[in-house]
């Protein structure tokens, strides 16, 4: 009966009851947490050692109570060194206590087991993992020698976890050890890498990791899947579609320019809507000239304001140009937009367009096709 009691409280996990009731004294879960009370609310380490030491006597396979009592011993000075090498070395491999024992390797400087502890919690513990890469980087004073202590098959886990910390350098870093392995990167992943370098600002980054494997993966560019043979990539340097209520979006085989696919915009008449749903980020140089080459073909577009194609600088000035609005019905037909590329750009940003009219019939409906996009170097003026 009293050890039902007892599991129910530990189980409700009603702190106050167990730090204060006398009829849990028997139990060592009880001393071990009345150990972590006086230990990190009472900042109390005489107190909590000897709570410890009423827990591991009561209950001498409380495993976390030994490892709470060797910290504080090293914490103190006072360390046992037969029971820290019970605890880091010869106790056997196992995921209820890897977490402590990376702890307790860090506070007693042992690099051997915290290099096998810290790594077994990338791959297994995945509540623990941001916080032993944060103590990791105490433990080694830099990003790179984080790295180094990083088994191979946790790379991809390190890349996440500096990722979600805005560690970009080291990211990069971590990527590099990545591209030397001899098995093969994943692409979704390095996809999600690309997408973290555009939007935070490291465009040249992103276009040089582009160019080492997205065209390897998605066909030679600048414009990816240009053909929408493949379906939308969603991210990097290849076509992102993003939902709108009154238009419908899919690639279509029953019309196309070439190949067997092109894209249909179909607008559903029940709004005046701004339309800048479908585009893509191009990789290019500046200084260049270029021609924006692609197909489209329309059906009944209503109002006064039509679907068009534009090109503008990605986070940089000074480019925007644009195809006539389309609007009625018209067989497929291709068009050119030629542009050069201003000195501070080296992205841009090529999608489907339609603007809000300001007739009183303003509802478009109607559908749009668009496929056989491409990018090609021109001469510069005057050349």
């Amino acid at each position: 009966m009293a050890a039902g009691f007892a599991q129910s409280r530990f189980a409700a996990r009603d702190v106050d009851f167990v730090l204060r009731s006398p009829s849990m004294n028997a139990w060592a879960q009880t001393w071990f947490w009345r150990g972590n009370a006086a230990r990190y609310l009472d900042l109390d380490p005489e107190a909590a050692a000897a709570h410890y030491a009423q827990a591991v006597r009561r209950d001498p396979l409380l495993l976390d109570a030994w490892f709470a009592m060797a910290r504080m011993q090293a914490q103190s000075g006072r360390l046992s060194p037969g029971l820290v090498r019970f605890l880091l070395h010869d106790l056997p491999a196992g995921t209820v206590w890897q977490w402590p024992r990376l702890l307790l390797a860090a506070d007693t400087d042992d690099a051997r087991s915290f290099r096998a502890s810290f790594n077994f919690v990338l791959a297994h513990l995945p509540k623990h993992r941001q916080e032993a890469m944060e103590l990791a980087a105490r433990f080694y004073g830099s990003w790179d020698g984080v790295l180094a202590a990083v088994d191979p098959e946790n790379r991809w886990t390190a890349l996440d976890l500096l990722l979600a910390q805005k560690e970009t350098d080291a990211a990069l870093r971590c990527f590099s050890f990545l591209e030397a392995d001899p098995a093969p990167l994943d692409p979704h992943r390095t996809l999600r890498l690309v997408d973290y370098l555009i939007w935070n600002e490291r465009l040249e980054e992103a276009r040089s990791l582009w160019a080492r494997h997205g065209t390897g993966w998605y066909g030679p560019g600048p414009v990816t899947n240009g053909g929408f043979e493949d379906p939308l990539l969603g991210r990097a340097f290849g076509w992102r579609l993003q939902r709108h209520r009154n238009v419908e979006v899919r690639r279509t085989g029953s019309e196309a320019r070439e190949g067997e696919h092109s894209v249909h915009l179909h607008f559903l008449g029940t709004e005046n809507l701004r339309y800048h749903h479908l585009w893509q980020l191009v990789s290019v140089e500046p200084g260049r000239s270029y021609q924006l080459q692609f197909a489209r073909k329309a059906r009944g577009i209503t109002t006064d304001r039509g679907v068009y194609v534009e090109v503008t600088g990605f986070r940089c000035p000074g480019l925007r140009v644009k195809s006539e609005e389309v609007t009625g019905s018209s067989a497929w037909r291709e068009e050119t937009l030629a542009f050069t590329v201003p000195e501070s750009c080296t992205v841009v940003r090529l999608g489907v367009r339609r603007d809000e009219s300001l007739k009183f019939d303003n509802k478009i409906a109607g559908d749009y096709w668009i496929d056989a996009v491409r990018l090609v170097e021109a001469p510069s003026p005057g050349e």
